[in-house]
């Protein structure tokens, strides 16, 4: 912003209108979230200024958020899927094998499976439990149907 700034010969903040302020953002090579945050710290900022009693208003407020494409997201083809459980075979990568078919047969994403328990049963087989006790009827489920898979 300050490069911005000093190459418009913008002097005091009152300068940052609502012109320089589209400008200002013309220049973003971000697109999607990252244009969308870079507008939310933009917008914050110039909160600070008008709470401060810097700024009489702020520019920012009155730019609209950019629009956000999502990827989707697809799914693994089976032959994938096949490869990576294979990957995970062997007494010692119990524990790798186990989170995979939790990833796989819950639908979590990883950091939402990140913090469930490893729990090691008497059969040497891994179960993972969800951190939340009111879950735990989803984690049986989900590892008897692993237990029926292997």
């Amino acid at each position: 912003m300050g490069a911005f700034a000093s190459g418009r010969g913008l002097k005091l903040l009152t300068d940052f209108v609502l012109e320089v302020a589209r400008d200002f953002l013309a220049t973003w090579t971000n697109k999607n979230l990252s244009a969308l945050k870079k507008l939310e710290l933009l917008r914050a900022f110039f909160r600070f200024t008008q709470d401060s009693g810097w700024v009489s208003d702020n520019p920012a407020r009155k730019i609209k958020n950019p629009k956000v494409a999502e990827r989707q997201t697809l799914p693994f083809e089976q032959d994938e899927t096949i490869r990576m459980i294979e990957c995970c075979s062997g007494p010692k990568k119990a524990r790798l094998r186990a989170l995979v078919l939790l990833l796989r047969y819950s639908g979590l994403r990883i950091r939402d499976a990140s913090p469930w328990r490893e729990v090691e049963s008497k059969t040497g087989i891994c179960f993972f439990t969800p951190p939340k006790p009111e879950r735990l009827s989803i984690a049986r489920c989900l590892n008897l149907w692993c237990l029926h898979l292997t």
